[in-house]
């Protein structure tokens, strides 16, 4: 592939017969920031899902492409779905690998109880590629978020 002066997409193969909804997902795949922002400025749909029912945020995270992950919270704050899971139940905050995507998805509403098809959830992810900061980060948000459902008021 080359890359493009215009950007990374750009410089894709057949890139025009790309869709929009593919366009982004490439640009979030490839880390492609410029790409990301022109699109954002359409009626394209961040919440698309290839065969594999991955979406552009899945795709961001999973090729730890942690600006476009940042990207696409920015630009598509309004619409974008967070916990969206793709054929094998991964969801994006399973593949984070900084504290910073996973302080992002946790305020853009990241369920921390998902579990993939295997019944693994998120902290098992984080540990198994020993990512103890996003552990440490999402244990003290469970623990704070127990902590305050389990404060009773009395009469």
């Amino acid at each position: 592939m080359e890359v493009s002066p215009v950007g990374k997409v750009t410089g894709l193969t057949n890139y025009k017969l790309l869709s929009k909804e593919e366009k982004l997902m490439k640009a979030a795949e490839l880390g492609d920031l410029d790409e990301i922002e022109s699109l954002s400025q359409t009626d394209v749909n961040v919440n698309f899902q290839d065969l594999d029912e991955n979406t552009a945020l899945i795709k961001a995270a999973e090729k730890h492409q942690s600006d476009a992950l940042l990207k696409l919270l920015e630009c598509f704050q309004e619409d974008i779905k967070v916990n969206i899971q793709n054929k094998n139940k991964h969801a994006a905050i399973m593949f984070v690998t900084t504290r910073k995507e996973a302080v992002a998805l946790y305020m853009a509403g990241a369920d921390l109880k998902l579990k993939d098809g295997k019944d693994r959830d998120v902290f098992f992810w984080q540990r198994k590629f020993e990512n103890h900061d996003v552990v440490n980060y999402l244990e003290s948000v469970t623990s704070k978020t127990n902590t305050a459902s389990d404060i009773r008021v009395s009469d």
